[in-house]
């Protein structure tokens, strides 16, 4: 459905333009055809018009009044030949036909074809015939957007006479046509256009030899990979080269190139590729350059003075890089710069006053850098065109200079975590649609945005000091405020600022203030509804709100996220919770409801999060909850429930995190577990209930999220969320509970400490490689602990006190290099401590009660005991890849930057495999905004 509307809308944008190609095509054949087209030709285009049938009846398309009362060479879309009558052209674009090109169709006999465009049409998967072949005489083929697939068959190749190719992709979910690239290459060699975006080339490198007369060539987001060729650039007529998206292109740029074979470029696109080095010279000769992005590359250095000699370029996208240094002054003088982006680098400086001087700039990104000190005093004569400017997560100091208010265009201004100071006066723009000066120590006084007609935006939490008057409440109308953000702003009772009339608010956000007492009767109307009915996203969190769950709340037919966590509310969870049939956040951890989960909960389809924590809940859990099947995570961690394990759990399979610790749950955990269940559990927390029987071993069997090895982009962020609402949890961390704001997607952990398990440790949990804490402390589990937990590499705690454990400790343990704290305490553990890696760190508290062992830390010798077995008698798998991306960078983490936050750094190197991060620290500050910043790139891409 998502499909057939895309392509109605596209109908619908271009029909006029259709309209006016078919109307220039039947003036130019009136005006050139003399005699009648060939009679088989004719008989052919008729089949063809059988064959395909339109997308949307009754809409017109090229082939509606084909018939054979008229000269073929007057029909919409065909074109003739001036002095022997056949059809040269076809031109079946934006038509929205449909059917399979079957290998049989009348197009194929149509061998006097020049040039065929069928763009915009749907073929429904099916695969290029190889009678395209028959089509020799083709110079121009237009085949985008036609829901082609497969193999391009030999026959294809062999269109030698090719000028230009076209096989693009719109949507993402079209089928791929696989292409051999250099066939391609080698047979049509008279290529001037060829483009290929989305379709797959996976493993397939570019050739050196390509066509010398190559003008266009856009082979984005294929796949491809190895090393970009020199020679590339040594086409003298090409102006448009986009390889951007193939994260498998690696080399650099050359160094010295024939400026006689670059001047003609206009838009170059290498961007989210692995190209890296410096920004060469040579790109200073491409002074026809309309269009540069480099983003998300490996490139490094500083910015030379002489980009300014590329005076053409109206877009230069630099960001996600390594680039360094201060910003050259010459940028300042591009004249016709629109887009310039250089967010994600470490530049350093001041922002230059040359920036102000830019008279055509539209788009400015300065953002999560190593900017500092304060802005230009004054500004140029430039910026009269400035929509977005973005200087957030820098260093930037002192006022907020007057003029940045007064510019007559500009729409977006992120200023955000910075070290902005002085008081924010009264500002007077229609145009201010965002602005962000949250992470600041600004002085603000709320009436300051009572002139600001046309924000939608506006954020302000954690700044120095957020005040507003005391008195009447001005009768001030915000009509597009959409998202309010006043969190972290000391206001001790609900501002009169909401009182305004702001019909269009989505998103508000009061968390971490002192508000105390309940809520005021003016949130709601007469009949009991909030003022704002749009209202999706409402985070109270963290004050000290009294009274019963909120009554109003159950009329929020379109709530999304609610957050009223941290605070003293009471009484019963209501049963209206099914009237917002699109929450997929629902937090109340931290309060005092009690009674029981309300059975309808379950009827939340939609539930992604559920927090409970921390209340007086009782009873046993609502089976209902099983409905939920998009749960990722299932917090009721400190509450009264008395139930058995829920055996239900196994048919959430997108669950993440579960925490059921310090409950009364009982009894033994055989639930019907298989190795597809949980499978993305990362978390799991069943600590301080009445387990008895068994370790799970089942249900560690299931857990395919610990087994593997986690990789994170930092273009996804680093902290697990939905949307933009980032989870958090309280966990254990030597023995004291932690509260997460944020959750590292690599994080896991499993607790199962203070029941009543008995039995041995299963070895089948060694294959858990990625879990990073594990505590089975405090039950009755003997035996001796298995040498396969040292397969678990990446192991940070270990904790298997208060058991009744014999035998030694396994040399094998030493192979946790990442182990930060160690508790063996009080079992029944003989022989030597081993006395390697990690073990030469640890005190006499992490081997207290075990009157067997002996050796450094404790006092007793070992003297001649033997000890027990070694790392060599335990065979380590091969997948294992426990060297993987690691160096003596990490173990120095762990001994010297103090030792957790030298690990948990260690950890994230590992899991992205690029050491290099160590020197890149900016990086990992870049990421922990990254989630935070999604909804703001949406609204400035937007607007763009």
């Amino acid at each position: 459905m998502e499909t057939l509307c895309l392509w109605l809308y596209l109908y619908i944008l271009i029909s006029f333009v259709q309209y006016q190609n078919a109307f220039s095509l039947i003036n130019n054949s009136n005006a050139s055809v003399n005699h009648v087209c060939h009679q088989d030709e004719s008989q052919l285009l008729l089949q063809l018009k059988q064959q395909l049938h339109p997308s949307f009846p009754g809409f017109p398309h090229q082939t509606l009044y084909w018939n054979g009362s008229r000269d073929c060479c007057l029909w919409d879309g065909v074109t003739c030949d001036d002095f022997t009558g056949h059809v040269i052209a076809l031109d079946l674009s934006r038509s929205f036909l449909m059917g399979k090109l079957k290998s049989n169709s009348s197009l194929f006999h149509l061998t006097h074809l020049r040039r065929l465009n069928l763009a915009f049409n749907n073929f429904n998967g099916s695969t290029l015939p190889s009678e395209f072949g028959r089509l020799n005489a083709l110079t121009h083929l237009n085949l985008s957007a036609t829901n082609f697939g497969g193999e391009i068959p030999m026959e294809f190749y062999h269109l030698s006479n090719l000028l230009s190719l076209d096989l693009s992709i719109l949507l993402s979910s079209s089928p791929q046509i696989r292409c051999d690239v250099k066939m391609l290459f080698g047979n049509m060699t008279r290529l001037r256009v060829l483009l290929l975006p989305k379709q797959n080339l996976s493993n397939s490198e570019l050739p050196i030899n390509m066509s010398s007369f190559l003008t266009h060539l856009d082979l984005s987001n294929t796949g491809l990979q190895g090393v970009l060729p020199a020679t590339i650039f040594e086409k003298p007529n090409l102006r448009i080269l986009n390889l951007g998206g193939n994260e498998g292109l690696e080399g650099s740029l050359p160094k010295s190139l024939n400026r006689s074979n670059v001047h003609s470029i206009q838009i170059l696109d290498l961007s989210r590729t692995s190209i890296s080095g410096t920004l060469p010279h040579s790109i200073d000769f491409m002074n026809n350059l309309n269009y540069l992005d480099l983003s998300h590359c490996s490139f490094s250095g500083p910015i030379h003075e002489s980009i300014g000699n590329i005076t053409s370029v109206s877009y230069l996208d630099l960001s996600w890089n390594y680039l360094e240094g201060q910003l050259p002054d010459a940028v300042g003088g591009l004249p016709h710069l629109a887009h310039l982006d250089l967010c994600y680098n470490s530049f350093v400086g001041q922002i230059l006053s040359s920036l102000t001087n830019m008279s055509r700039i539209e788009y400015l990104i300065l953002s999560s850098n190593a900017f500092t000190g304060p802005l230009p005093s004054r500004k140029g004569h430039g910026l009269q065109m400035l929509d977005v400017m973005d200087l957030s997560d820098n260093y930037i100091q002192g006022m907020i200079p007057s003029w940045l208010f007064s510019l007559p265009s500009l729409g977006v201004l992120l200023l955000s975590s910075n070290t902005l100071t002085g008081q924010i006066g009264k500002l007077n723009s229609n145009t201010l649609a965002v602005l962000d000066l949250r992470s600041n120590g600004l002085n603000i006084e709320l009436e300051s945005f009572y002139n600001l007609s046309s924000i939608v935006m506006l954020l302000i939490s954690h700044n120095n000091r957020v005040t507003e008057h005391d008195g009447d409440i001005v009768n001030v109308t915000f009509p597009n405020l959409s998202d309010l953000e006043m969190s972290s702003c000391e206001f001790k009772k609900f501002p009169n600022f909401l009182r305004s009339n702001m019909p269009r608010l989505e998103s508000l956000d009061l968390s971490n203030n002192s508000i105390h007492g309940t809520i005021p009767s003016w949130f709601t109307s007469n009949a009991g509804y909030l003022h704002w009915k749009d209202l999706w996203y409402l985070d109270l969190h963290s004050n000290s709100l009294r009274g019963t769950f909120p009554p109003f709340i159950c009329n929020m037919s379109q709530l999304y996220i609610l957050n009223l966590s941290h605070n003293k509310l009471t009484g019963n969870i209501p049963e209206c919770l099914p009237n917002s049939p699109d929450l997929i956040v629902l937090d109340l951890s931290r309060n005092e409801f009690h009674g029981r989960i309300p059975t309808t909960i379950g009827a939340v389809y939609q539930l992604v999060y559920l927090g409970l924590n921390g209340n007086h809940l009782q009873g046993p859990l609502p089976p209902s909850l099983a409905n939920c099947t998009h749960l990722e995570v299932l917090d009721l961690g400190n509450n009264i429930i008395q139930d058995t394990f829920p055996w239900w759990l196994h048919t959430l399979h997108q669950l993440k995190i579960l925490i059921l610790k310090s409950n009364s749950f009982h009894g033994s955990i055989t639930p019907p577990f298989s190795n597809n269940s949980l499978t993305n559990l990362q978390i799991l927390d069943l600590s301080y209930n009445n387990f008895t029987g068994l370790l799970p071993e089942k249900l560690f069997a299931g857990l395919q999220a610990i087994k593997k090895r986690s990789r994170v982009s930092r273009d996804d962020g680093l902290y697990m969320g939905s949307g933009n609402y980032e989870y958090s949890v309280t966990i254990s961390v030597k023995g004291k509970d932690v509260e997460f704001t944020k959750v590292l997607k690599i994080f896991t952990t499993i607790d199962l400490s203070s029941n009543n398990f008995i039995g041995s440790i299963p070895n089948s949990l060694s294959n858990l490689t990625s879990l990073r804490l594990l505590n089975l402390s405090h039950n009755s589990i003997h035996d001796s602990i298995p040498l396969a937990l040292g397969r678990m590499t990446n192991l940070e705690q270990l904790d298997l006190s208060s058991n009744q454990l014999s035998g030694g400790i396994p040399q094998t343990l030493t192979s946790l290099t990442f182990l930060v704290a160690l508790n063996l305490s009080h079992n029944y553990l003989i022989g030597p401590i081993p006395q390697a890696n990690q073990f030469l760190t640890f005190s006499n508290e992490s081997y207290a009660g075990n009157s067997g062992l002996c050796g450094a830390p404790l006092t007793r010798n070992c003297g001649d005991e033997r000890e027990p077995p070694s790392a060599g008698d335990f065979e380590e798998d091969e997948d294992d890849g426990f060297m993987m991306g690691f160096t003596w960078k990490a173990v120095v983490m762990g001994y010297g930057c103090g030792i957790l936050l030298g690990f948990i750094l260690g950890n994230v190197m590992i899991s992205m495999e690029k050491p290099t991060w160590l020197t890149r620290f900016v990086y990992v500050e870049a990421a922990i905004i990254l989630s935070k910043r999604n909804k703001r790139r949406h609204l400035v891409q937007g607007r763009r």
